[in-house]
């Protein structure tokens, strides 16, 4: 089953829900298969051929990762955030901001945003672990 968590609902664009169904079928031994001559037909509405929804659509990718892979318990955190996670934050933000062609430029954006969802996502978990009473293992 699709967790119910990942996949758009109304008033949010958190996506993730298929990935996570194959990693998962993955771990548990299953075989995916690649199909290359695979024809399947999908209307595409004309809201979603616009720039701002692929902006919107990465940032949703973006935060569905935290919710799939937890960073390593060790991690080393500056407000919440995973410090690796903040290198690529700004690497990605350079590397939009100083490219040179629109197809580059626009791409680098798209990562960006995805960067954002995913800081964005793991701050919000690590602020709720961070509420939850902690449980003794006594």
């Amino acid at each position: 089953m699709f967790r119910t968590d990942l996949g758009p609902t109304t008033g949010s664009e958190i996506r993730g829900e298929d990935n996570e169904l194959c990693w998962r079928l993955l771990r548990a031994g299953e075989r995916l298969w690649y199909a290359p001559k695979a024809i399947v037909f999908h209307p595409v509405e004309e809201s979603r051929i616009d720039k701002r929804y692929f902006k919107a659509w990465y940032y949703g990718m973006g935060q569905s990762r935290p919710r799939i892979e937890r960073p390593p318990e060790g991690a080393t955190r500056y407000f919440g955030f995973p410090g690796y996670m903040l290198r690529w934050y700004f690497r990605d933000l350079f590397l939009w901001l100083t490219s040179v062609t629109p197809k580059r430029r626009f791409y680098y954006k798209l990562q960006f945003s995805a960067t954002t969802g995913q800081l964005t996502e793991e701050r919000r978990i690590w602020r709720r672990q961070q509420r939850e009473p902690r449980v003794s293992g006594k």
